[in-house]
């Protein structure tokens, strides 16, 4: 009937936290995200997995909303992405473009004016400008920011702006888990 709740679509899971803190009136520790619902993560880290397989390391303070099972859209914020191949595509909407993943690692960061800062740690990804232009091949060790307008700058990479994997899992031994 018309007056059916739709269905909730469950599209990744948060598989685990460092001292992380949600915004939401009732701010527990999410375990699995929808699609179409954007969440904050006010403090920590936090590893989400997306169905297809993609793990994305979210570095407080960030807000982003899953878009399906291999894809998200970050509005603010930073993110790490390791891709298996068989999430190959996994794809990043930001203010400054549609970044898609070809199997590798690569970060993302996204400022409060939607300035977006995309760099590969290994293999390569492709970036859309926001302006629709040509997608821009990105091997690993290159960076660009992309500006809302459709701009992009190549930039040099900054190794200590992202938390990767073995720095997270370090981080991960070290804290006790407390769902906040």
């Amino acid at each position: 009937s018309e007056f059916e709740t739709p269905a909730v679509n469950f599209v990744a899971t948060v598989r685990r936290t460092v001292d992380a803190r949600w915004a939401r009136a009732n701010a527990s520790q999410p375990t699995k995200l929808a699609s179409d619902y954007s969440v904050t993560l006010t403090q920590g880290l936090a590893e989400i997995v997306f169905g297809d397989g993609a793990a994305v390391i979210v570095q407080a303070p960030a807000t982003f909303e899953p878009t399906g099972t291999n894809a998200i859209r970050l509005d603010a914020g930073r993110i790490v992405a390791t891709v298996p191949a068989a999430a190959h595509g996994f794809a990043v909407e930001t203010a400054g473009g549609l970044i898609t993943d070809y199997g590798t690692e690569f970060g993302v960061h996204v400022n409060h004016d939607g300035q977006t800062l995309a760099q590969t740690f290994t293999g390569r990804i492709g970036l859309i400008p926001a302006d629709g232009g040509d997608e821009l091949d990105l091997a690993a060790g290159d960076a660009v920011v992309a500006a809302p307008s459709g701009r992009v700058r190549r930039v040099e990479p900054d190794a200590l702006a992202f938390v990767r994997r073995e720095e997270y899992s370090a981080r991960q031994a070290t804290a006790p888990d407390v769902y906040q």
